[in-house]
């Protein structure tokens, strides 16, 4: 009798924690498939600084900080798993400026077919020059026709498949406002199209993206790389938009001053949206970071990042992860390019 009531008693104790165990599993399952189809509709990422990708991306960067006319050119290599890693490169001499303290400072940069990086120098007499991995050359001198604003999270140029440059006029004394078309070649600025007043511009299948310099305007305009015509008008979120790059399906990614990065399709649909976030002033406290410039990698993947606060980083084109690295503390201006 015992013997039965103890065989009765692990029967009863089997069958309790195997609808235990399965209970557990249901409960785990459906977590799961909540989790999954939440993951769906959801958008915004959290304010994580992390990446998850399993391989290396390097991306060159530029960084300056006005008030000390204080440059850096490097390239930083981010590692799954492990702390990016910063390898400095000879920085253009530039000398004291002659027409402002403050005009000396690096800007936006590319990099051709050849891996050479050009870049745009200065603020009240512009010019380009190109770092061939071992010494720097002025391609396009200085204009006294065209400027950009005297705040370092303006000025993204682009440059094209012929070795044009495009490089937006911005408003300032003694110019005019629009985007301007200068080669190695020619060596002048000239202005290409009237009207505008870019922010950022970006250069994909032979058209012009631009965003513009105004708190009211919500576009992004696309002209004609050849003729300067107007091909379409995007719409655009209402933001301080301040960097554009395009994706191989015409898709448009725009960073904003206040950290937003927005995905959108080629009419100005809503996509994807998140917010790059980190501790900005060296304190406890997270806020999202003053994005200057973003640049889509060659194989269409990844999107680098530069900013305001001294910030570089990464993340991949879905805008769910993102990792940073820090060149200088708030005010060092940061601008991105990949290699070819």
């Amino acid at each position: 009798m015992l013997i039965y009531c103890n065989r009765k008693a692990r029967f009863v104790l089997m069958k309790i924690r195997n609808h235990t165990v399965g209970a557990v599993f249901t409960a785990i399952l459906m977590t799961l498939i909540s989790l999954t189809s939440t993951a769906q509709q959801v958008t915004v990422s959290p304010s994580v600084s992390y990446f998850f990708q399993p391989k290396e991306a390097t991306i060159i960067v530029s960084g300056s900080r006005q008030s000390e006319n204080t440059n850096l050119l490097a390239k930083v290599r981010f590692i799954f798993s492990e702390d990016p890693v910063m390898e400095k490169l000879p920085a253009p001499e530039l000398g004291p400026a002659k027409d402002h303290p403050e005009a000396l400072v690096l800007r936006d940069l590319s990099m051709n077919s050849q891996g050479h990086i050009n870049l745009l120098v200065g603020t009240f007499r512009p010019k380009i020059m190109s770092f061939n991995g071992k010494a720097w050359t002025t391609v396009v001198d200085s204009s006294d026709v065209w400027g950009l604003q005297n705040n370092t999270t303006a000025g993204g140029f682009a440059a094209d498949d012929e070795g044009n440059f495009f490089l937006p006029g911005m408003w300032i004394v003694q110019s005019r406002t629009g985007v301007y078309k200068t080669s190695p070649a020619e060596k002048q600025f000239k202005l290409f199209a009237e009207g505008l007043q870019p922010m950022d511009l970006c250069v994909r299948d032979g058209i012009i993206y631009a965003v513009e310099d105004k708190q009211d305007s919500t576009k992004a305009i696309l002209l004609d790389a050849k003729t300067g015509a107007l091909k379409k008008e995007v719409p655009l979120p209402k933001g301080d938009h301040r960097a554009i790059t395009i994706a191989k399906d015409g898709s448009m990614f725009i960073a904003d001053l206040s950290g937003v990065i927005t995905h959108i399709n080629p009419d100005g649909k809503f996509i994807a949206q998140t917010v790059i976030t980190a501790h900005t002033y060296n304190d406890e406290d997270v806020r999202p970071v003053q994005l200057g410039d973003i640049d889509l990698s060659p194989d269409g993947q990844f999107l680098a990042i530069g900013s305001a606060d001294g910030y570089v980083g990464i993340l991949p084109v879905d805008l769910k992860q993102f990792q940073l690295h820090r060149l200088g503390t708030f005010c060092f201006g940061t601008f991105v390019a990949w290699p070819p």
